[in-house]
């Protein structure tokens, strides 16, 4: 019963999820290796708030932003647009960071917003087109 409560959930939403545990236990051990926990704490939010907006924005505006068009060439055209977008987005929001918050450790930074896109992406895959978490069968009427 519980798990198909979860398994309805939005893929977005359980990616977002992910992300931020990945975000979360990258703080933890940022906060326990350095000597400025707090700096190292906000540089991994910091950085870990990017990849979540770009992630975010790129679902947004590849999928929910989607006509119902049936070429195949104008939806694929649409989802590289949206990736562009989504690492435009992510190289202006880390130039912003590092321009606007140079107190914070560019390591952490750049780590937070690397294990946090890959952390969404592995998770991200793990769903089919439908939404169904890979390995599970959809209900047949």
């Amino acid at each position: 019963m519980r798990l198909e409560v979860l398994s309805k959930r939005s893929p977005v939403f359980f990616t977002v999820v992910i992300q931020l545990l990945g975000m979360v236990c990258l703080s933890i051990v940022a906060g326990f290796s350095t000597d400025r926990a707090f700096l190292s704490l906000a540089s991994v939010c910091a950085g870990g708030t990017v990849a979540i907006v770009a992630l975010i924005f790129g679902v947004w505006r590849g999928l929910w932003r989607r006509h119902d068009d049936l070429l195949a060439e104008r939806v694929l055209l649409q989802l590289y647009a949206a990736e562009l977008s989504k690492l435009l987005l992510s190289l202006l929001l880390l130039g912003l960071v590092f321009k606007y918050a140079s107190a914070l450790h560019a390591g952490w930074v750049v780590a937070s917003f690397a294990l946090t896109s890959l952390v969404g992406a592995i998770a991200i895959a793990g769903f089919d087109s439908s939404g169904q978490a890979a390995g599970e069968q959809a209900d047949k009427i």
